[in-house]
């Protein structure tokens, strides 16, 4: 279902985040990068090799 593959999506651009080195997460332009690109290979993937417009807005949130 829709549910279900938006959170495999979700999942799968979390992994690509968390797969950054440290320092390279603290650049927002290098996170955004890495979600787009990794976002844009899953959905190509899924939408039989069309190449998906992907805007990426990165928030940081306060612990």
């Amino acid at each position: 279902d829709g549910v279900g593959a938006a959170e495999g999506l979700a999942d799968d651009l979390a992994a690509a985040v968390a797969g950054l080195p440290a320092q390279v997460r603290r650049d927002d332009e290098a996170v955004a990068e890495a979600a787009r690109s990794a976002l844009r290979g899953l959905l190509r993937r899924a939408l039989w090799q069309k190449r998906p417009v992907i805007e990426v807005h990165v928030m940081r949130l306060e612990r």
